[in-house]
């Protein structure tokens, strides 16, 4: 022993040692007994069959008792459920889970190839289209949030309804409708966004960011365009450059003076720019809920009922159909085909109906529009100066909320222009013309069909073909963006 262990001595078995306890000294020489070691050995031992098996029977006992269940239990009926997770389950509402994957992978900053990759490159399209429907002001959060909240409980009673004013509920109520209308999925799973307020705040941050390139590509479309679809060069060369426009220039700053101020405007010109422009204390407010000359057709202007001509400028209706369908539409018959256009195709043609893109909202919007590429602001803003643009929006809605029959006036009025036929109206289908003389003569007293039928709807198919000839867009291309689009 000694020779394995030389400094240890052989000690007697009858005597015994005593040695003072140096554990909690801290001078002692002597180290702490590893205290540790036992544990660590205990615990590194492997556990037996049996010791296994009673532990996992005591973890299965302890399960039981949490499901409410006893070793004396009967046994579970089949079509019961027993477990938290499988009640959760029957908690959450009915869903797609394809649709619901889209949503969750919804990312704004994402490009084409991972919208595909993702499945909601349509999610991404129908996103771009909500602007044309609801307008350039709308706070996707709250009308989403609030939209899920008041859902099915909007009643004739509500004090708005009487009130009839645009406000936050009316935005609500409106808007909400529209995006379930249009935005895959939305109205069949609303029982479930309303558990799920984290997706609905991811799904409203990517409308609202969409939605804003949607209105800036229409805004620098029109931008770029305006100068000669309103053929100001016969006017000023100036009034190319955006920043020179507004009140800066009197052409402008006249299409930008709210008419209730134009016999102010009349009277000096430059000093009303002048005013409005720098801000002055005693110069004329031009405000949001002031209408403004542009949107009035003024052959039809009467002071005494502001509803009339409102809304049918034409510089407003120019506009409209640079966004809606080309700007080869809204060219000077002299002009058209002289250039491609360039960019995405018009919006209509996202549309199966052509008809369903003409909306009060979408004439709305287009009024937004022109007011911006009318003024000196480079880039878009929802306010300039004294003008406000969500008090205009909802003061033009709220005379629209309160005259239905008018607001449906207007829609025809774009309708007719926009689909039919340059001047609002096509000609007469049972007038004499020379084709009609040389069909009747040929066929003889037997033809009984009016002749005019055809040509009228020859014509009318002309008209629309022209108007896509003169968006300067190959055949071949628009075939293609037709099926990218249905994809």
């Amino acid at each position: 022993m000694s020779a394995g262990f030389p400094r240890l001595k052989p000690v007697k078995k009858s005597l015994k040692i005593i040695r003072p306890a140096t554990l909690d000294s801290p001078s002692s020489s002597s180290p702490s007994p590893p205290s540790t070691q036992k544990n660590a050995k205990k615990a590194s031992k492997p556990e037996n069959k049996k010791t296994n098996k009673k532990r996992q029977a005591r973890e299965l006992s302890s399960e039981d008792q949490e499901d409410g269940l006893t070793p004396n239990s009967p046994e579970p009926d089949k079509n019961s459920v027993h477990t938290s997770t499988k009640r959760q389950r029957l908690d959450v509402a009915a869903h797609d889970p394809h649709v619901i994957a889209a949503y969750r992978a919804l990312d704004h900053r994402a490009q084409f190839i991972t919208r595909a990759a993702n499945n909601y490159e349509h999610l991404y399209e129908a996103a771009r289209l909500l602007p044309r429907l609801v307008g350039p002001f709308v706070n996707y959060d709250r009308v989403l949030t609030a939209g899920l909240l008041r859902e099915g409980t909007y009643t004739a009673e509500d004090p708005e309804q009487a009130e009839k004013i645009f406000n936050d509920y009316y935005e609500v109520l409106c808007y909400f409708s529209t995006i379930c209308d249009h935005f895959p999925g939305f109205r069949k799973h609303t029982d479930y966004l309303r558990q799920h307020h984290d997706l609905v705040i991811r799904i409203a941050q990517f409308m609202h960011t969409v939605a804003g390139k949607a209105r800036g590509d229409d805004a620098n479309r029109v931008k770029s365009h305006i100068y000669r679809v309103a053929q100001w060069h016969k006017i000023d060369a100036k009034l190319a450059h955006k920043n020179e426009r507004g009140f800066k220039h009197l052409h402008t700053g006249r299409l930008l003076c709210p008419v209730t101020l134009l016999d102010e405007f009349d009277a000096d010109p430059e000093w009303f720019c002048r005013a409005v422009r720098d801000l002055h204390d005693d110069r004329p407010w031009v405000t949001g809920d002031d209408w403004p000359l542009f949107l009035y057709d003024m052959d039809e202007y009467n002071p005494n009922d502001f509803k009339a001509g409102f809304l049918k400028g034409p510089l407003v209706l120019l506009c409209f159909k640079v966004v809606f369908t080309g700007p080869g539409s809204a060219m000077p018959s002299e002009e058209r085909g002289a250039t491609k256009a360039k960019g995405k195709p018009p919006v209509i043609r996202n549309f199966d109906d052509p008809a369903d893109s003409i909306t009060f909202f979408a004439i709305v919007y287009v009024a937004c529009l022109t007011r911006f590429v009318l003024n000196s602001q480079l880039e878009w803003s929802d306010d300039d100066g004294d003008f406000k643009g969500l008090e205009f929006v909802r003061s033009i809605l709220t005379i629209a909320l309160r005259n239905p029959a008018w607001k449906d006036t207007v829609v025809e009025w774009y309708t007719r222009r926009v689909l039919d036929e340059p001047r609002g109206k096509g000609p007469p289908r049972n007038r004499r013309t020379t084709y009609s003389v040389l069909l009747s003569a040929e066929q003889g007293p037997q033809g009984s069909r009016s002749p005019t039928s055809e040509p009228a709807e020859d014509n009318k198919d002309n008209h629309q073909s022209d108007e896509d000839d003169a968006d300067g867009e190959p055949e071949a291309r628009r075939g293609e963006e037709a099926s990218e689009n249905a994809a």
